[in-house]
């Protein structure tokens, strides 16, 4: 076999997407952590040598996650692109935000950058036997409580307290906290709710 053919199924594996098609989408965030771990490499690896695939630069100093690659933004085009490379996979823009480019700006969907999660979505995937995911629904700011479950988004671990352990650690397992190592899933009691909350 030629050493200069590029088959992009031998490049990354077609990790299957989660939830695709449902209120329920996992966040593209989500999946490029999971498609990391069963790489067994790093999410800034991971990074590199996929942006290296499609010919990009990538600077020394280059972080993945302020790309917000879930939002419908420059990032989330690029990651889009690059993994449908080099999975084989299409309709990844569905665990985007960007089928709604046209409809909402850029600067009116912030996305949480440290991630905010349903403790209670987390629990009751890991009790189902199920793989634990992001869904794309928690990722804009303006989204504060899990509408299945009428309970507050968290953007901290429920054992250390510590923010910023989502998804931004450099080997980052979905569902477990990046500093203490603990599963985040906890069971949660519904709360009242605000319609306001529950609208966005």
């Amino acid at each position: 076999m030629n050493s200069t053919c590029s088959n992009p199924r031998s490049v990354l594996h077609a990790l299957k997407p989660l939830g695709q098609g449902s209120d329920q989408a996992e966040s593209l965030t989500s999946y490029f952590c999971r498609l990391a771990t069963s790489h067994c490499t790093s999410t800034l690896e991971l990074s590199r040598k996929m942006l290296r695939f499609l010919g990009y630069e990538h600077a020394e100093k280059y972080i993945w996650h302020d790309r917000q690659i879930s939002g419908h933004g420059d990032g989330a085009l690029t990651y889009t692109s690059a993994l449908a490379a080099t999975t084989t996979l299409h309709q990844l823009d569905l665990h985007t935000f960007l089928p709604w480019q046209k409809v909402i700006a850029p600067s009116s969907l912030p996305l949480h950058k440290g991630g905010q999660f349903c403790p209670q979505c987390l629990y009751e995937d890991r009790c189902n036997e199920q793989t634990p995911y992001l869904r794309l629904c928690w990722e804009p700011t303006v989204v504060s409580v899990c509408h299945r479950h009428m309970v507050p988004l968290q953007d901290y671990c429920p054992h250390c307290k510590q923010t910023n352990v989502r998804h931004t650690s450099a080997f980052a397992v979905v569902g477990w906290c990046g500093k203490c190592g603990q599963f985040m899933g906890v069971e949660t009691e519904p709360q009242a709710v605000d319609d306001l909350s529950l609208w966005q």
